[in-house]
């Protein structure tokens, strides 16, 4: 559906890979496939997305091996990700679907924030992702790509 249900914003001065782990807690017990980038690349993060329930799947970097270290859900995904390039691609590409939207929100309400608390970046960034979902919603109940004002009225209400 392309609407944005969950989200997290990590502080500048906070390396992403910290603020995965408190990602993690929230998809706990989840199901299916669990998408990053090659950044997310190691073997311990393969290891806590497999215990939550759900499947890794992160981009291998090209000199990556499937030396696992201890890690069962790493040899599989790299084994996958070079015994069945096709299916890893099909299973990675719901990562770009979550990318396309954020794409989407910087492209349409900006790349940046415009406050200065941290507190105030979060608050800025939800309403970003509330108008972006009411468009969304807004766009699926038009007829043509427009907006009619009894369209308008009944959202409104």
């Amino acid at each position: 559906t392309r609407v944005v249900l969950d989200y997290l914003v990590t502080a500048s001065n906070v390396a992403d890979i910290i603020g995965l782990r408190s990602m993690l807690a929230r998809f706990e017990g989840g199901a299916g496939h669990f998408c990053l980038d090659s950044a997310y690349l190691a073997r311990d993060v393969c290891s806590a997305i497999s215990k939550m329930g759900m499947v890794p799947r992160i981009k291998p970097k090209s000199n990556t091996i499937h030396n696992a270290f201890g890690s069962q859900a790493w040899r599989e995904m790299v084994d996958l990700s070079v015994q069945d390039p096709d299916t890893f691609k099909s299973e990675y590409h719901q990562r770009s679907i979550m990318e396309a939207v954020f794409g989407a929100i910087k492209k349409t309400y900006g790349n940046h924030t415009r406050r200065h608390k941290p507190e105030n970046q979060c608050r800025e960034t939800v309403i970003r992702i509330i108008c972006y979902n009411t468009e969304l919603v807004a766009r699926s109940k038009a007829r043509d790509g427009r907006l009619t004002p009894k369209m308008i009225a009944a959202m409104t209400a």
